[in-house]
């Protein structure tokens, strides 16, 4: 079954090799289509708590970037690998209802070491209903299906305090509605799937870079509905899952709970005046707490360059239930200020700045494992493009 995959997919990435961005071949009656993007990097932190995090294995002060895939910059000179990356996609349409997309993704976060993202089969029943089955990036929030893409939005990276999970795809099938309301186009997506995790990113950033911890959600079931027109977007999402955390350096897992994730985004493009807004909600009332973050980001665009000040939180607090307190709760914040400048319709370089506040109880704070505690200031610039 994995050989099938492997081949399939390469078969589909194989389409790069015979078209341009965008555009279609056709082979033995079936059409491929296939692109590519690309992130390079480097960043420098600035400052901050040098003994924040003194027995995670990062040399602090440092600022995670990428939650999920581990993306962490340490204070030790110029470093390339937490947000460069490299990604390839083809999609293969055997008709016009029936296609297949593939996509793998090289990170420096990961040590090079590509992965499989998507893998997905699509069926159009009509013009306004789709079912898709396989493996996709579970739609948490707004720029989730595009994070990868450094192109897609204006920051070297997302707002890390928002866009930071310990599971980012899923396994299974969705049910998409595409249509027009007027002038508005009106979307909605029913999902169901599961995902496993093996050596998250994520924990990494509470155990230490050298510890080995799985993360297993399963029964994911949500949905997400969106509204648009020429310069407006809303989105607004629910999902609900188990929750099985991984103990750390074994394949055993802690006993399971459920989570149910609230999430609304906000976007505007007017007038050269770019506004974006995301809040998220997680009612996990069964593992002893609840959490919440946002994203604030206003910016202006001044013929190719686009200025843009970024403000994002997240903050954590534990029910009487848990047994824990203010002490122990997870609180941080991160204010930003970034240019992008486009070079090409396909390409940008960016330049930000991210100061990073941790607000979090005295216990968090010195925990030496966490990668979170301590404050730090950090300086990066990216290069983008699709290809």
């Amino acid at each position: 079954m994995q050989k099938n995959k492997i081949t399939l997919l390469a078969a589909l990435l194989g389409s790069l090799s015979f078209s341009q961005h965008g555009q279609a071949v056709e082979l033995g009656g079936i059409e491929f289509t296939g692109s590519g993007f690309m992130t390079l990097a480097v960043g420098h932190v600035l400052g901050g708590t040098k003994d924040s995090g003194a027995t995670s294995g990062y040399k602090g002060p440092h600022f995670i970037s990428d939650w999920a895939q581990g993306g962490v910059y340490e204070d030790d000179g110029l470093q390339f690998s937490p947000d460069s990356k490299i990604g390839l996609q083809g999609t293969a349409a055997f008709n016009s209802s029936l296609s297949v997309t593939g996509q793998i993704v090289s990170r420096g976060a990961r040590d090079g070491k590509v992965n499989l993202e998507w893998l997905y089969g699509t069926f159009k029943i009509n013009d306004n209903w789709t079912v898709q089955l396989g493996r996709k990036r579970l739609p948490i929030f707004s720029l989730s299906e595009t994070q990868d893409v450094g192109l897609a939005y204006p920051w070297v990276h997302l707002p890390p305090d928002t866009y930071g999970w310990q599971v980012v795809n899923y396994n299974g099938a969705n049910l998409m509605y595409s249509g027009q309301v007027g002038d508005w186009s009106v979307g909605a997506n029913l999902f169901y799937g599961r995902e496993t995790n093996k050596d998250t990113g994520y924990w990494k950033m509470y155990y230490g870079k050298d510890s080995k911890t799985n993360a297993r959600w399963t029964d994911i079931i949500g949905v997400e509905g969106t509204a648009s027109n020429d310069w407006f977007e809303a989105r607004i999402g629910y999902f609900e899952n188990n929750v099985e955390n991984g103990i750390p350096d074994t394949s055993s897992y802690l006993p399971k709970y459920k989570q149910k994730i609230h999430t609304l985004g906000l976007a505007a493009d007017r007038n050269n005046i770019i506004g974006r807004a995301e809040f998220y909600y997680g009612d996990v009332s069964a593992g002893g707490y609840k959490d919440y973050a946002l994203s604030l980001a206003l910016g202006y665009r001044i013929g190719k360059f686009t200025p843009m000040l970024t403000y994002s939180k997240y903050f954590l607090d534990y029910l009487p239930s848990s047994g824990l307190g203010n002490a122990d709760e997870e609180r941080h914040d991160t204010r930003a200020i970034s240019v992008r400048y486009d070079l090409s319709t396909s390409s940008a370089i960016k330049v930000q700045f991210d100061s990073y506040r941790d607000l979090s109880g005295t216990t968090f704070r010195t925990t030496t494992s966490n990668v979170a505690a301590g404050n730090v200031r950090l300086l990066t610039v990216s290069y983008d493009m699709v290809f």
